[in-house]
């Protein structure tokens, strides 16, 4: 399938990788015209009359902007723009620098085919897609592994990527893809002692309007939240490992033992050890 006639204005310092059907073969077996990952800087912007293919996005680090006749849309860290075809488009540079990855896929492939609108989503597993798209950008130029198994691999991992990211619902603001970044981080450190003041200014919010905005996505407010966090993690951790119950309550953030079994008591209808017990006699 070509591509659609398009003007490219992009600075000689962006590092691209691209990889097309000439390249390697096997996208073609997922439809897939094109995929490639840049980190653009000084000046980039792409622009589309008519694209024939559904474009995938991600961001992330640094920002972009899509503009299409009808509306702009801030294209953020963490986020995955879903372009369906025949959409005219601009994607430009919007910050000092930008670093995304993208596929081009055919609009009839079962991945896109039921993809009719234009999307903002959110992608947890961006990284994954990078790794997969600079590993066929590695094998491709290693003459010794274009006929191994790691491409079809990679592939087939970049596909499971998008698929569970599709899954995803979408985003209809930016705001909400910060605060699932926060508490993504904030899952990653849950022994540390968060505060509200914290997390709003991690997504550059001040804390009335942090508050408001986790009443809205998570019917809670941003500690309440941090403690589903934390218990969640908990039930995990007792179901899945014969830690100690004083370890795995200050790895989730309560350095007593008592407070963190009177906490896990109130939200689970069980003390810490009862639960353990119980999961245990379930997978016996």
């Amino acid at each position: 399938m070509p591509l659609s006639p398009c003007q490219f204005v992009i600075s000689p310092k962006c590092q691209q990788k691209v990889l097309g059907q000439e390249d390697l073969a096997a996208l073609a077996t997922h439809q897939i015209v094109q995929c490639g990952s840049c980190l653009a800087i000084e000046e980039f912007c792409i622009s589309r009359p008519d694209p024939d293919f559904v474009t995938l996005l991600f961001t992330f680090s640094g920002k972009g902007e899509l503009i299409t006749k009808e509306q702009r849309l801030d294209l953020e860290p963490g986020s995955l723009l879903v372009l369906p075809s025949n959409i005219a488009n601009t994607i430009q540079l919007a910050s000092e620098q930008w670093q995304l990855a993208w596929m081009m896929i055919q609009p009839h492939a079962p991945l896109v085919s039921g993809l009719r609108q234009l999307q903002l989503r959110y992608m947890p597993y961006g990284e994954l897609l990078k790794n997969s798209i600079d590993g066929l950008v590695i094998a491709q130029s290693m003459p010794s592994l274009p006929h191994s198994q790691i491409q079809p691999l990679l592939i087939a991992q970049m596909i499971q990527v998008l698929t569970a990211s599709l899954v995803e619902q979408p985003l209809h603001d930016r705001q909400a893809i910060r605060i699932k970044q926060v508490f993504e981080q904030v899952e990653q450190q849950l022994d540390r002692d968060w505060s509200v003041e914290q997390m709003a200014a991690m997504a550059h919010f001040s804390a009335p309007h942090f508050h408001r905005l986790c009443k809205q996505y998570y019917q809670q407010s941003p500690l309440q939240h941090v403690i589903s966090l934390r218990m969640a993690q908990a039930k995990r951790l007792l179901s899945g490992t014969d830690w100690p119950i004083q370890d795995i309550a200050e790895l989730v953030g309560y350095s007593e033992l008592t407070n963190f079994s009177t906490r896990f008591r109130k939200l689970n209808g069980q003390s810490p050890t009862d639960y353990r017990k119980h999961h245990c006699q379930l997978s016996a």
